[in-house]
């Protein structure tokens, strides 16, 4: 299943932040996506279910995009992130 980015609609809850500054330090470091994981760990996120959920609500409200079926598959949008003057 793939999600697509599309307009930001509503804001990110704090956590939700955390998770996408997470992801793009991440990148910027590293020059991949972590895995889900890999963001769980970082969150104390136990179930990848639990990670997912926060991916597909960020999704849905425009920041990102996954595909479920392949590793490493986040997209993100940081100009909608940096429109929210985090």
């Amino acid at each position: 299943m793939t999600i697509r980015i599309r307009q930001p609609k509503k804001k990110l809850t704090p956590r939700q932040k955390q998770i996408l500054i997470y992801v793009a330090k991440h990148i910027d470091r590293h020059g991949w996506q972590p895995s889900i994981r890999d963001i769980g760990a970082e969150f104390g996120i136990r179930s990848p279910n639990g990670v997912v959920c926060h991916l597909k609500a960020m999704a849905n409200k425009g920041f990102l995009s996954f595909n479920e079926a392949t590793a490493r598959a986040l997209e993100f949008d940081w100009k909608s992130f940096v429109k929210q003057k985090v």
